[in-house]
């Protein structure tokens, strides 16, 4: 079982039981338990649990969410060269849905000239990158603002984004594992998931600190994409599972 396997086990567990032991989780999963403490330390620095004497809790403020201008200093490299590979994929007058993630913004730097092309996204940022200079039209889905992550979310953003059909769907996400795509954010994820029913293709833009990263909100399995577009440092067992899932994998440069 990897490492990312089990630790979504123990939060199913926590979510249904309220707190676990050491001693039960290393029993269950025939492990030691340093090996779970370990778990419990990397689990509470994401703020999905409660480390406490022999054991956790599960804890209310379990997003952990950090402001977009953060996000966006993370990784900033390799977010910057995800974000021109992603901008090769796009050909003009292409139909094409981005979410508000700070990747995704990496690749909307690079379309500028990109002809005839109509965007539909969530996020303010997006759209106010998109006034400067590009031949674009811009749909932005409207809804309840939400000030962390400059974007709108809820029930109307989640109408606005089924109205459309569109050719590709640049998604970001928090956390990759072999159980799929997850984010912290719930009203985000419901809108994630309205947009990738509503793409031909969706192509997944996502440093390699992504990977085996458990996030709280599960938001669709891995065959809900079709190409991930990341940096050489994914993890080899990922590039296998994603071959093995007919899923193309991009190492931008």
């Amino acid at each position: 079982m990897l490492v990312s396997e089990r630790r979504l086990k123990i939060l199913d567990l926590l979510r249904q039981k309220g707190m676990v032991t050491v001693s039960e989780l290393s029993n269950l999963f025939s492990v030691t338990d340093e090996t779970i403490r370990q778990d419990l330390r990397n689990l509470e620095k994401e703020g999905l649990l409660k480390k406490t004497y022999g054991g956790a809790i599960a804890t209310d403020r379990v997003d952990l969410e950090i402001s977009f201008k953060e996000r966006e200093r993370e990784h900033r490299k390799e977010k910057e060269a995800i974000g021109r590979t992603g901008a090769e994929l796009i050909k003009d007058r292409d139909n094409l849905m981005f979410d508000a993630s700070t990747t995704v913004l990496q690749v909307i730097k690079n379309i500028r000239t990109k002809k005839g092309i109509t965007v539909v996204t969530n996020s303010l940022v997006v759209a106010l990158e998109l006034t400067r200079g590009y031949e674009v039209t811009i749909i932005l889905t409207g809804g309840i603002f939400h000030q962390k992550s400059f974007s709108y979310v809820g029930s109307l953003a989640e109408q606005a984004a089924r109205n459309y059909n569109v050719d590709k769907f640049f998604l970001g996400v928090r956390g990759v594992t072999p159980a799929g795509l997850a984010d912290t954010y719930e009203p985000e994820v419901e809108l994630k998931k309205v947009m990738i029913d509503s793409a031909k293709e969706v192509i997944l833009v996502a440093d390699s600190s992504k990977f085996d990263k458990v996030a709280l909100i599960n938001i669709a399995p891995l065959e809900a994409i079709s190409k991930v577009i990341t940096d050489k440092g994914i993890p080899s067992e990922y590039k296998k599972l994603f071959s093995e899932r007919n899923i193309e994998v991009i190492i931008a440069s």
